[in-house]
């Protein structure tokens, strides 16, 4: 009798116990789950809200380290994700052998994944092979797939217009203007833009004391003057992004096209036309002129499909404009050199006028930041849609020049006669090598290599390829 008594008062007591430590362990591991960080201390149990990190590198084999200590972990194949991070901002450093390190202060928020899986790291001896160019490189052209570039170059009294290969690291000369006629030796030529198919070239030169814009063929290398074609003068001409055959031209306020293969020129497609330009989707983006106030406008290439984007933009001489098709935001310069931006706020277009003083601007490749240098400073914006922020990152410009997007978060420049490539927050910048103050860098889309240019003695220009191995 009293052992059974004893045991009914056992199991009495072991069933609530256990019942409330199951509530309560699955209480800790749902929180847990959920981004909390449970303490116990002097003021009892208190739970925090927390965050995580999630972190990848190129190449990978990077050592982790947060706040100066080892996390143990290295960057591999996936992505390593540190959780149970409090609000606050952390060190972030990886480090590899043979490579520069990277580090940034990166900021945690509760209930927030803060993503570190851009990070590029660059090796202290990297592989750079050089080509010589044969002459002094007088302008260049990239490709809109970043796999080519065309080279004008200057060899003693005349002119060569080559197309490189990236992957090959090869040149094709494609006019050489020593074998042209007397008559029509050219002088001053100028590259003007490129066929998305690679196959038509638009330059101008001097001929006779007149400047005259010629098409060349890059299968057949011949050369066409463009007014064999039609006498009409244009103030404007671009190669229609979706058809390498159709020029368009802007004469008088008017946009016409030009079939390369029919030779034909249409009539007018617009009117009152005062700039134009094209997105990589093909849709063209312009100005209009009504009446003294003028409008910005989107429409298919035939000019059908017109959204007026915005009303009652500035007048201005000339404009430059570049296009993020994905979300239809249009950057654009006046000949005040004053940046605007056409952008969406709560479903409605809105005119911001944005920079004095601006050179140069572009939109990064995922159209989420826009880099422009003005008013004695470089400066990226980026503009976060999910978030509905902003935020504008600031940096002195020392010096910088010829900056562009590398990837969406990596710049290309050049810096005190130096190739640089820098996070687009001026963090983590390396070195590339020496290069013409003056030339713009490139890379190749393939591989990633990093292109640029430098002098060999005072007439030859020697290009510089860096490769990344990533």
């Amino acid at each position: 009798m009293i052992k059974v008594e004893r045991r009914k008062i056992y199991w009495f007591l072991i069933y609530p116990l256990a019942a409330i430590t199951f509530i309560v362990l699955s209480l800790f591991f749902i929180l847990s789950a959920r981004g909390y960080n449970i303490r116990i201390g002097a003021d009892g149990i208190t739970f925090h809200k927390t965050g995580m990190l999630i972190i990848s590198s190129k190449p990978t084999g990077a050592k982790i380290f947060l706040n100066g200590k080892d996390t143990t972990h290295t960057t591999g194949f996936f992505s390593i994700k540190i959780d149970n991070l409090g609000k606050d901002k952390y060190h972030l450093k990886l480090t590899k052998d043979g490579y520069y390190s990277w580090e940034k202060n990166v900021p945690i928020e509760p209930e927030m994944v803060t993503w570190a899986n851009y990070i590029l790291m660059f090796p202290k001896n990297p592989t750079i092979d050089k080509v010589n160019i044969s002459g002094t490189l007088i302008d260049s052209l990239t490709s809109l797939d970043n796999k080519s570039q065309i080279f004008l170059i200057k060899l003693n009294d005349s002119y060569k217009i080559s197309v490189f290969n990236d992957a090959t690291s090869q040149s094709n000369i494609i006019l050489d203007t020593a074998a042209l006629p007397p008559d029509q030796k050219i002088t001053d030529p100028r590259l003007l833009d490129w066929s998305n198919d690679k196959r038509y070239i638009l330059f101008s030169g001097i001929v006779s004391g007149k400047e005259v814009i010629y098409i060349l063929n890059t299968d057949s290398k011949t050369l066409t003057d463009f007014s064999s074609i039609t006498p009409v003068k244009f103030d404007q001409l671009r190669f229609d992004p979706a058809n390498s055959s159709l020029l368009y031209g802007l004469s008088g306020g008017l946009v016409m096209n030009i079939d390369l293969g029919t030779r034909k020129v249409s009539p007018a497609l617009e009117s009152q036309v005062v700039y134009y330009t094209f997105a990589d989707d093909g849709k063209i983006y312009y100005v209009k002129d009504n009446s003294g106030q003028r409008s910005f406008i989107q429409a298919n290439g035939d000019f059908s499909g017109k959204n007026t984007l915005a009303d009652s933009i500035p007048v201005s001489p000339s404009y430059e404009a570049k296009v993020e098709f994905q979300s239809q935001q249009v950057a654009f310069k006046t000949a005040d050199n004053t940046l605007y931006l056409i952008t969406k706020t709560d479903g409605k277009n809105m005119l911001i006028t944005f920079s004095k003083n601006v050179s140069d601007f572009s939109w990064s490749p995922d159209g989420e930041r826009l880099l422009y240098q003005g008013d004695g400073k470089v400066k990226v914006f980026e503009n976060d849609e999910i978030e509905k922020s902003s935020t504008e990152y600031s940096m002195p410009d020392s010096g910088y020049s010829n900056l562009i997007w590398y990837d969406s978060r990596h710049i290309l420049g050049e810096k005190g006669s130096k190739a640089i490539i820098m996070d687009f927050d001026e963090t983590n910048q390396v070195t590339l090598g020496q290069s013409i103050a003056g030339e713009i860098p490139f890379y190749s889309s393939d591989n990633g290599d990093i292109f640029f240019f430098s002098n060999l003695g005072a007439k030859d220009s020697i290009l510089s390829r860096y490769t990344v191995k990533f």
